[in-house]
Formats: C-alpha cells, structure tokens, sequence
C-alpha cells in the first residue's frame, strides 16, 4: 500500500479550513525551486487552466485534454518530469492511460499523480495500483498540488542510483608496464571497466574524473608512492569512502601495517593470482555500492518530519543557512504546542499524530510565503520566513496565535490548541542557523499564552533567560533537578528488555522541563559537560548495581558522549574510576558516539575507540547514516552497535528511500558482525519491518516513552513487551 493510500485512510474527515490566506497584507511569492516540467491531463477545459494557473509560478506545464493528445505529446516529446492524470475521461479513463504510459519503456519512468474527486479508498488504491504515485482530491489545493510534485521530482532524482552489481571501475596505479597490462586485461574480461596510469601524481584529480568503485595501487611509483596516494584518499572528503587495495612484493609486517594504517582496506603480495585479486575487488565493488546507495538514497528522508511530513530541524537550519549564503535576512518563528502531551494521554497517539497532521497541513496551507514550515521538537513547530521586517513577521505570529485559538476537528474530536510563538530576525553579515535557533528559543522562553515575543539583544544581557539557565545549571545536580529517565531496547525476537538507554533531562522549578538541545550546548560553552557527564555516568552505574542487586539485570545501560566530552583527554580516565568505584563491570556501560563526531578526527578516534574498548566498554555508533563513514574506518573502529537514525526508521514503512537506507544499514552491520538497534520506533507497522528486515532491536514510543527510574524498574521486572510480541506474533491485536 502507499503513503498515500494509507494517509487518505487516515484522514476520512475534511481538512480543517482554519487557515485562510492573510487579506490585507502583501505576500511575497516563493521563488522558484525547480524547472520541472509537468504535463497535466483532464477532459475538463477549466480543470487544466486552473492547474496551470496554480503551478505556472514554479513549474513549466503542458495541458492535454484528452488521453488521446496526451499519447500524442509523449510521443512527441516525452521530457517531462511528473503527469498530472484525470481518474475519469472520456476517450481513455485514467487507470487505462496510466498503464499505457507504464507499459512504454520510453515513459514508464515518469512519475503520474492522479486528479479526481474520487475519495474512497478503495478506489485511491486501485488507481495507484495502476501505476500512480500519488492522489490528489478535487477540489484541488495549489499547495498540496505543488508539495506531491517536488516531492516526487526529489524522488526521482535520488533514484538515480547503480543497481548492486559486482563488476565496476577500477583505477589502477601501476608503473610496471607488464604487470599493469596483465591485470588490465584480466579485469577487463572480467566486465570491469579498468583506468591504468603509471603514476598516482594528482590522485584527487584523477579521482574527479574517473570516479572509480575500488583503487588498486602499487607501493613503489615514481612521484607518490601508494602509502601517499592512499593517505590523500583517505583525506579527502569527496573519495575517502573509495576502497584501495595496496599490491605489493614487500609483505614484511612493517609494509602490511604502515598501509593499513594509513586507510587501505586490504594488502595483496606479488605475485598473485588474478582469479584473488579480481575477487577482492568484486567484494569491494559490492561494499561500496551498498555505502553509495546508502547516501544517496538518505538525503531526502534525514529531512522529513516522520509524523507530519513536515521539514525537520536538519532541513529548517538548511533552509536558514541558505538564506545566510544569498546575504538575505530571515525571520525564523517558533511555536509551541503546549497541549500536544494532554491530548495523547486523553485520546491516544493516532488522534494526536493525527491533530499534528492536520495543523500541519494548515500551516502549510496558510503560509505560501514560508520559505519553509517544520517541526524541530515533539512540540515546537518553525516558519522560515526570507527578507521579513520584525513589523511584518510580528503581524503573521499575531496572525498564527490567532488561528490556534480557534477549535480544531479531527474525526469526532474537537479541540483548541493552546500556544506559544517566539521568534528572531537575523541579517545576511549575522546570519547562521544556530544562532537563530538559540535566539528564537530565547524568545519563546519568555512567550506567553498567544501573545508572540521577538529577540530582543536585552535577552543577551546578565538577566537574560539564558545566562540564568547558566547560572541555574551548575547547581542543578547538587538541587536534584538534574534526572536520568530510562527508555528500554527491546529484543525484536524474544519481546523482552534487551537494554536501556539513560537519557538526560532538566526539571527547572520555573521553567519545567528544559530541552536538552537547549541546555547541553549551555553546558558545552560554559565548560560544565564534563562535570554533567560524570554525574550522569555515576547515576546510570549506581542505578544499574541497583537493578542488578533486586532484579537480577545483566542487559547494559546505555549513555550518550557528547563530542566535547569525547575529545576530553581524561573521558577515559575519568570512567574506569568511576567504574572501578562503583564495583561493576565494564560492559554494564554502552558508550554512545555519533557518527559525526568519531569521524571529525578519525586518527584520534581510532585512539579513543581503542582504549575504552581495550577497558571493557561496551561501544555503539549513534544517529548512523546521517554521516559518511568510510568503510575502512567503520571496519576499525571497535563497536558493539549500531544505532539506526530515527529519521530513516520513522519513513521505513511508506518510503522507498528510507527503506533502502534501513536495510543498506542492517546489511552493513551484519557484515561487521555489529549488533543493530533501531530508534524512534512508533508503530506496529515499523516494527513489524526491521523485525522482517533481520534488525534485531527496536527503541521508541511504541514500546515506552523515556520514564523514570521506578517507572523502569517495573518495566524490567513485569517485562511488559513479552504479551504484545506474543500477540502480533500470533496474529492478534494489541489496543494503543
């Protein structure tokens, strides 16, 4: 079934019309984002001038009036990136159209949304089971019209991926003409396509051009040698991921190591035998296409909100920093949703992820202006807005509180959001992402009720809310305010508690709960993360001697090390004391990292990795995917576990390009024997997949919410996930 099969079942009620475009103010269009071009399909005369209408500002269209001129079209040019098709038609209905054009090998690849009042699901799925992408209702929305198009022209492109293959292209670095020949040769026959020079001089240059899956190198070359050559590989961000295989007489140890150390993946003697070599380059092939796809394919669902399809925080600082590279200003607004908590506990998570959706799609609607509207916590949403005055983006927040205070309806439901909007105006000179983060939170913090607040430069003053969050911070520890609430990761095979993870959190007696994205940067810049770090590690030890004492738990707790406290030289120090003293094992503690961090400096990585593996702790690569590790790094580094980023696990079920990452992951993990947990886990549907996919481990709502230490400790005792396994295992139902 597709996401929008399974979305137009969803939502059986209306979109809420709450958001009616601002009258008496001048809207500033949205540029232009792509030249697509689209080719829109209706007998109605006044159905295809009212889509070329909507979508003439930013894409090129074409109309047919008929399947017959359609066909006509195609054959005559059939450059066009997405078809706009009428369900129901005079000459040819829409279904039969859209298998015909699926059929012609020259037009298959082109992406058909379909058009039709027609909204039963039934008939949304059989439609898109005729080859449709995607379901438009009629009356159509310009906005969401316009968002399905860019979001399958994205689609397309990111599709342009090599299948798995084991033949590729090989750049071979050999001044030995006979030996250079011979393996050009053998190669060659084997299907690859082979690159020889006698030189490794201007290998980055090389590399450009060429573009090659594996480097095989000789050691002695006049100019670089092969341990230079793969040392500036390796350097390079654009071909670190490209595997080298060093070819050698020397094989002593020192020879072996020394390339080894400086990033190639494998050593082969000469003489060899060519039916070797070629398999280790085929093996290769293979991993770097695995590590291609990967990346490739992850652009697009690291940038999507996985519940309301909206930008994500990744996208909204993108969205910032892009604005910051023309020298523009931008408003960027927060809201905050205080009731979104209240409403999941009063009508359950699918009434909730539902209200989002639908406040979602009205943002959207209401903001055509927005460079970008995103959601950047459970309970903060964020407008982009370009070349704003403070006047003006005051005038939309006062706009956007008084939208929310009117009732919304999803299914039966009726509510009112309450709501708070903060925001900041940063100029081109100023501009960067974290800082307009930081100063619209700011101003959020001193929000209240409807009433929207702009950054003021007072805010940075010593009564400021954040030099009062600093002060406030050192002493929260020793004021109890400091707490570790426990999520469990839960075995996808048995249902029991295979492990837990301890994540940190504020409770301010004024402000409540603070975010952690907004205290731990705090405690990075006042120097106090250290000090938090070693007090969360001493908890997380006492509270695991504690459950091991009542209950018997062996499972490891898992901490997150954040890239300051990772770069510290006493971390390692630091944490075999505190384990020494609280008299547990080493392996009781699982060390996150992220990816990110561990490959900002591999050699010192490599260093850090090696000696708290050496001591006994356990070590897990978090947020993995959202980076580009090379392969022959990963394969070096001394982990346990993979943690798989909860943006690709949210859009695993509805999203091909999710699901490619995902299963791209658990093959690369299971190849380097690593264990594999998946984050943000939140339905059935998603755990259902990783469980078929072969992922042994699963954390995330579905399972539990990050809970308090007692909360937790019945978890583990009752190990409540067991029946619910059982169930789905059976073919049973569990209630949410």
């Amino acid at each position: 079934m597709t996401i929008l099969t399974q979305l137009k079942k969803e939502h059986t009620f209306k979109k809420v019309n709450c958001f009616q475009k601002l009258s008496a103010m001048p809207i500033q269009g949205k540029p232009v984002l792509s030249a697509a071009r689209v080719l829109a399909v209706d007998d109605s005369r006044l159905i295809t001038t009212l889509v070329e209408r909507a979508l003439a500002d930013e894409f090129q269209v074409v109309t047919a009036n008929s399947g017959s001129d359609c066909l006509n079209i195609l054959a005559a040019d059939s450059n066009f990136q997405v078809i706009i098709l009428d369900v129901l038609m005079d000459d040819i209905n829409g279904m039969d159209l859209c298998r015909r054009i699926k059929a012609t090998s020259e037009w298959s690849h082109i992406p058909i949304i379909f058009l039709s009042g027609l909204d039963e699901p039934s008939e949304i799925e059989q439609v898109l089971e005729a080859g449709g992408c995607d379901f438009v209702l009629k009356p159509f929305n310009g906005v969401e019209l316009k968002e399905s198009i860019r979001l399958h022209t994205q689609f397309r492109a990111t599709q342009c991926v090599r299948p798995e293959r084991n033949t590729g292209r090989v750049l071979l670095l050999e001044d030995d003409r006979v030996t250079s020949a011979s393996v050009q040769k053998f190669l060659e026959l084997q299907g690859n396509d082979v690159h020889a020079l006698g030189s490794g001089d201007s290998i980055i240059e090389i590399l450009d051009r060429f573009d090659p899956d594996v480097v095989i190198t000789d050691i002695e070359m006049p100019g670089l040698n092969g341990f230079q050559v793969t040392s500036q590989i390796k350097q390079s961000r654009r071909h670190q991921h490209i595997p080298v295989l060093i070819i050698s007489g020397q094989t002593d140890r020192e020879t072996v190591l020394r390339g080894l150390q400086v990033g190639a993946e494998d050593f082969v003697r000469k003489p060899f035998n060519m039916e070797e070599l070629n398999a280790r380059v085929r093996n290769f092939i293979r991993y770097k296409n695995l590590v291609d796809v990967l990346h490739r394919t992850s652009e697009y669902a690291r940038h999507r909100d996985s519940v309301t399809g909206l930008a994500n925080k990744t996208s909204i600082m993108s969205h910032i920093e892009s604005v910051g590279h023309r020298n523009g200003s931008a408003a960027l607004l927060l809201v905050r949703i205080h009731d979104h908590a209240k409403l999941t506990q009063a009508y359950g998570e699918k009434v909730s992820d539902l209200a989002l959706k639908t406040l979602a799609a009205c943002l959207e609607d209401a903001l055509p202006m927005a460079l970008a509207v995103g959601r950047v916590e459970s309970d903060v949403f964020a407008i982009v807005l370009e070349t704003y005055s403070e006047t003006r983006a005051m005038r939309i927040a006062e706009w956007i509180g008084e939208l929310l205070d009117k009732p919304i309806h999803v299914g039966r439901n009726e509510f009112r959001w309450q709501c708070t909007i903060g925001f900041a105006i940063m100029q081109g000179h100023e501009l960067n992402s974290s800082a307009a983060l930081r100063r619209a939170m700011m101003a959020l913090y001193h929000a209240k009720d409807h009433k929207p607040v702009a950054y003021d430069a007072q805010m940075e003053d010593s009564e400021t809310l954040m030099l009062q969050l600093e002060s406030d911070l050192f002493g929260a520890a020793e004021r109890n305010e400091l707490q570790l609430f426990y999520q469990p990761q839960v075995s996808l095979t048995t249902g029991e508690i295979s492990g837990v993870e301890a994540l940190l959190r504020w409770i301010h007696p004024k402000r409540g709960m603070v975010s952690p994205s907004v205290f731990i940067p705090i405690s990075e810049r006042i120097g106090a993360i250290s000090r938090i770090g070693s007090w969360v590690t001493q908890k997380a030890c006492s509270d695991w001697k504690q459950l091991n004492r009542e209950l018997g738990m062996s499972i490891p707790i898992s901490i997150n090390i954040s890239p300051v406290q990772f770069r510290d030289h006493a971390l390692v120090s630091d944490l075999s004391s505190t384990i020494s003293k609280t008299n547990i094992p080493f392996d009781a503690l699982e060390l996150e990292i992220t990816e990110s961090c561990s490959m900002s400096d591999v050699s010192q990585s490599l260093d850090i990795l090696g000696s708290l593996g050496q001591c006994g702790f356990r070590l897990s690569m978090d947020d993995f995917g959202t980076g580009y590790s090379s392969l022959s790094y990963l394969s070096q580094f001394p982990l346990n576990t993979l943690k798989i980023d909860r943006s690709f696990v949210g859009n695993v079920v509805n999203d091909n390009r999710s699901r490619a990452v995902t299963s791209c992951i658990v093959s690369l993990a299971k190849g380097l024997s690593l264990n594999i947990v998946a984050e943000g886990v939140e339905n059935q549907e998603q755990m259902r997949y990783l469980k078929n996919l072969g992922c042994q481990t699963a954390q995330g709502y579905l399972f539990s919410p990050p809970v308090r230490f007692e909360s937790f400790k019945a978890q583990f005792a009752d190990q409540v996930f067991s029946p619910r396994f059982l169930e789905l295992e059976t073919g049973g139902t569990h209630e949410q």
